[in-house]
């Protein structure tokens, strides 16, 4: 993965702000995509609230020919209001 620039922190907004906050924010780098085609990838994000870092990743990734993406986490926050990733 590649991320096209810094994006503010997430930290404070909402779901629907982190989503917009993260659009286009990551890319596959096109000199890896035939190498890592058909492989297992794992993504590693310190902190999961939303969902709306890695989910978007994981669809780039599928979408480039990974196999199968996994995510560790350190910390998940659990909010009622927010739907179960």
């Amino acid at each position: 993965m590649i991320c096209r620039g810094a994006t503010p922190s997430q930290t404070g907004l909402s779901p629907a702000g982190r989503l917009a906050n993260g659009a286009g924010a990551f890319a596959v780098n096109p000199a890896r995509r035939d190498r890592t085609r058909g492989q297992r990838v794992v993504l590693i994000d310190d902190v999961v609230t939303t969902g709306t870092t890695v989910a978007p990743c994981a669809r780039r990734l599928l979408h480039a020919g990974i196999a199968e993406v996994s995510v560790l986490t350190r910390a998940r926050v659990v909010t009622p209001a927010i739907e179960p990733i």
